[in-house]
């Protein structure tokens, strides 16, 4: 048996870093979409910008749902994945653990980083106060440091609800602002309904359901516009439920859910919680229960819808004469969602 020369073992290496290197790229995920793969080139607040073969497409960032980056470690992906899945401290420790060492990562990849960074404190101290001041000047820092940045509407997105839980409504309303003066109808109609969100969380119903019912009343010509519009239309549900108007709230989420598709997770699972939320108020605890297990059962990928239909799932259960169960979803909402105001007696 001839031995292998070792002319010949360094050109099978070179062929091998040749391939890996060809298929070494960067990956923008796509709402509704394929993902789009190739190198990231350039961005703005508006577009991320990729080179695909001789082809540079514009994605557009109100169509991004993820993006990953050529060469990043494991670390990154799974802290990726602990925020989405809801714990958030988890990610946040592996995402310190990534910028530690920062071998092999792009500037870009590293000023993302610190985005996600940043963005794992809001979402800590959008549950927490006492973290607030903390989160907003991670934020505040980044923003100074990446003007034109892809994540910038939504960065302004959580400056403005971290703003408005500390009663700063001057500043929340410019955040909220900053998003309108996007180009895309979508970020426009959210901004507008986190105003809202802000207006009800305050007290004022009757202002908020005003600032819903504009959104509800828009035209929509894509899915995302879609989504914020019926998120508006079950703000207007929520505002009903709380004016003593359940009836009309429950026939608000029995349209949007049958208008939704099930892929559309986030709208439907919110619409089963405001049904759920009506049904309470008109005393039908059973019928309520079925609302909420729905999010339970079709929609735990949603972490934060998840944990309200826990904690509402942790109360009812016992008025329908299941105890075992509703100390089954307390459980539950404990160790999945330690963090949530949720399982610390809700909002």
């Amino acid at each position: 048996m001839k031995s292998v020369s070792l002319r010949s073992l360094l050109s099978c290496a070179a062929v091998v870093f040749s391939l890996s290197s060809a298929y070494a790229v960067d990956t923008i995920y796509i709402d509704g979409a394929s993902a789009a793969r190739g190198t990231i080139t350039s961005y703005t607040k508006d577009v991320v910008k990729i080179q695909q073969g001789s082809n540079e497409r514009e994605i557009p960032v109100n169509t991004i749902t993820s993006l990953n980056w050529d060469g990043e470690p494991l670390d990154l992906k799974n802290a990726r994945s602990s925020e989405k899945s809801g714990n958030v401290t988890k990610s946040l420790e592996l995402y310190q653990k990534v910028k530690d060492n920062l071998a092999g990562l792009s500037k870009d990849a590293q000023a993302d980083l610190d985005y996600l960074m940043a963005r794992a404190r809001a979402r800590l101290a959008i549950t927490n106060p006492a973290k607030a001041d903390e989160a907003i000047k991670a934020l505040e820092g980044f923003k100074t440091a990446n003007g034109n940045h892809f994540r910038y509407y939504e960065l302004q997105q959580y400056l403005g609800q971290l703003y408005a839980a500390k009663g700063d409504t001057a500043k929340a309303t410019a955040a909220f602002n900053e998003m309108k003066s996007a180009p895309y109808k979508d970020y426009q109609m959210a901004a507008q309904i986190l105003a809202a969100d802000t207006l009800l969380a305050s007290g004022d119903v009757d202002k908020a359901k005003a600032d819903y019912q504009a959104v509800a009343n828009m035209a929509t010509n894509s899915q995302q516009e879609l989504n914020r519009k019926n998120e508006a239309r079950l703000g207007l549900a929520f505002c009903q439920t709380k004016q003593g108007q359940p009836a009309d709230a429950v026939k608000i989420a029995n349209e949007v859910i049958g208008e939704t598709e099930p892929t559309q997770a986030a709208v439907q699972a919110r619409a089963f919680l405001r049904k759920g939320d009506a049904l309470v108020a008109l005393e039908k605890p059973q019928q309520a229960v079925i609302a909420y297990l729905a999010v339970d059962l079709l929609f735990a990928s949603e972490p934060s819808l998840h944990a309200e239909a826990l904690h509402h799932l942790s109360t009812l259960w016992t008025q329908v004469g299941k105890a075992d169960r509703a100390s089954d979803a307390q459980a539950r909402l404990r160790s999945q969602y330690p963090e949530s105001s949720w399982a610390n007696g809700g909002k």
